[in-house]
C-alpha cells in the first residue's frame, strides 16, 4: 500500500512530522490513476484529454510502458468501462488492471525477459486493427522497461550502463538508447495499424520526446502525444499539499538539472532562506567503487552539512519511489543529520556514493517502494521552529 514504510524509524520532531505527513498525501496525489482522473474526460465517443479531443472507437486497447503505467491503465480502465478490451502493460512492480496483462520488466537496463515481454507487446499492437483504437501510455522507466535493441543485448546494455554511471543528463543517456532500439524516437509506430494516442507523464525536464526514449514521439504526430503531468505538475501538487496542511511555500520556477554540488550551491544560495519547493533532476558521476544510495540521498547527505547547526530541513524524493540503487526514495535532513552521522562517516559515504547506508543512522531515509508515478524528484526546504 502507498505510503512511508519505515515511519516508525525516521526521527521526528513536531516540525518533520508535518512534512512527512505532506510527503505522504503528495504521493497521493500525483499518483497515475489520480493524474488520469484530473486531466481525461469521456463522453459518448469524444475522449478529453487535457485542452485535446479525440474520437475513439467502441474498442479500446491499451499499451503502456514505464513506472507509472500500471496505475494510469487503472484509471483508464474504470474511465472507460466496457470499451477496454485488452492490453498489455510493462512496469517495475504488481498492479492489477482488468483486462489488461501486466509484465513485471526490469530496470535500469533490459534483461531477456523484458525483450521477450516487448516484443509481445508488439505483436499485440499489430493485431489491433483500424476499426479499434490503441492508447499508448508513456512514463518514465520506459527506456528500460520496453526495449527491443537494435544491437546484441549485451552490447546494449555495456553502452547504456555506461551512459548512465557518467554523470550526464537524462536526454543524453536516452539519445544513446534510441539509437540502439528497434522501439524508441518514434519507431515503435511502424508496428501500428490502428488509429492511436499517446498520454505521457513526463519525467524529463525539458523536450517530452526524451520520455521513456519517445517510442510514440514522431515530428508527424505530435498532436497525438498529450502530456498530462510533468514536474511542474508535482510541484504545484506538493505547495498545494503544503497550503492545506497550513504550511504556505512559495513555488521555484528554475529546473534544478545541475550536477549534484553545483546544485546545492544553487540551493544553499538560492533558496533556503524559506519555505520553498523545486524541482529537477541531479547528476551525480559514479566510479566502480560504489556503496548504497542514489541522488536525491547524496544531495541530502551533501546539504546537511551546510545546514548544521540551523533550523532548517531540507527534503529531496523521487516521485517513483526509487533513489538510486537503494531501497529508499530519498531523505528528510536537518541541523541534526551531520553530527549523527559524524564527520569522518560523512565523508566516507561521500567519497564512495553510500549515502543511504549513513542517513539510516541519522534516521533520514525515506522509504515508500514503488508509487505509481514518475515526475522526476522533488526539492524541498523548510525552515522550522526547532530542531
Amino acid at each position: 500500500m502507498l505510503g512511508i514504510r519505515n515511519i516508525d524509524v525516521i526521527r521526528k520532531d513536531c516540525c518533520r512530522e508535518r512534512i512527512l505527513n505532506v510527503i505522504d498525501v503528495f504521493l497521493k496525489e500525483i499518483r497515475g490513476d489520480r493524474v488520469v482522473f484530473e486531466n481525461i474526460k469521456l463522453s459518448g465517443n469524444e475522449l478529453f484529454v487535457k485542452d485535446r479531443k479525440y474520437d475513439i472507437a467502441d474498442d479500446v486497447f491499451v499499451f503502456g510502458f514505464g513506472k507509472a503505467a500500471g496505475e494510469m491503465a487503472v484509471g483508464l480502465s474504470r474511465l472507460l468501462g466496457s470499451r477496454l478490451k485488452g492490453g498489455i502493460i510493462n512496469t517495475d512492480h504488481e498492479v492489477e488492471i482488468p483486462k489488461v496483462k501486466v509484465n513485471i520488466a526490469s530496470h535500469p537496463l533490459p534483461d531477456t525477459q523484458t525483450v521477450e515481454y516487448s516484443k509481445e507487446i508488439l505483436e499485440a499492437i499489430g493485431a489491433v486493427n483500424e476499426n479499434e483504437f490503441i492508447i499508448f501510455l508513456v512514463t518514465g522507466g520506459a527506456s528500460s522497461l520496453f526495449e527491443v535493441p537494435s544491437v546484441p543485448l549485451g552490447y546494449y546494455r555495456k553502452e547504456v550502463g555506461k551512459a548512465l554511471k557518467s554523470g550526464k543528463g537524462i536526454e543524453k543517456i536516452n539519445k544513446i538508447r534510441t539509437k540502439l532500439s528497434l522501439v524508441k524516437g518514434g519507431k515503435l509506430l511502424k508496428y501500428v495499424n490502428a488509429p492511436w494516442i499517446s498520454i505521457i507523464m513526463s519525467d524529463v525536464l525539458g523536450n517530452p520526446k526524451y520520455v521513456g526514449s519517445g517510442p510514440t514521439y514522431n515530428s508527424r504526430y505530435l498532436d497525438r502525444n498529450v502530456v498530462i503531468a510533468d514536474n511542474m505538475y508535482a510541484r504545484k501538487k506538493f505547495a498545494h499539499v503544503n497550503e492545506l496542511a497550513g504550511m504556505p511555500i512559495f513555488l521555484s520556477n528554475r529546473d534544478i538539472t545541475f550536477d549534484l554540488k553545483e546544485a546545492a550551491d544553487f540551493i544553499i544560495y538560492n533558496n533556503c532562506s524559506m519555505n520553498v519547493v523545486m524541482g529537477g533532476e541531479v547528476t551525480v558521476k559514479l566510479g566502480d567503487d560504489i556503496g548504497i544510495g542514489g541522488r536525491n540521498e547524496e544531495l541530502s547527505l551533501f546539504l546537511s552539512k551546510h545546514i548544521r547547526g540551523t533550523k532548517k530541513v531540507f527534503v529531496a524524493i523521487g516521485t517513483d519511489g526509487k533513489d538510486g540503487n537503494s531501497p529508499a526514495t530519498g531523505a528528510i535532513v536537518d541541523g541534526r543529520t551531520y553530527d549523527l552521522i559524524g564527520e569522518d562517516r560523512w565523508k566516507y559515504a561521500m567519497n564512495r556514493h553510500d549515502s543511504y547506508t549513513a542517513l539510516n543512522i541519522s534516521g533520514d531515509t525515506i522509504i515508500t517502494g514503488a508509487t505509481g508515478s514518475n515526475l522526476a524528484d522533488i526539492y524541498s526546504c523548510f525552515i522550522c521552529d526547532s530542531i
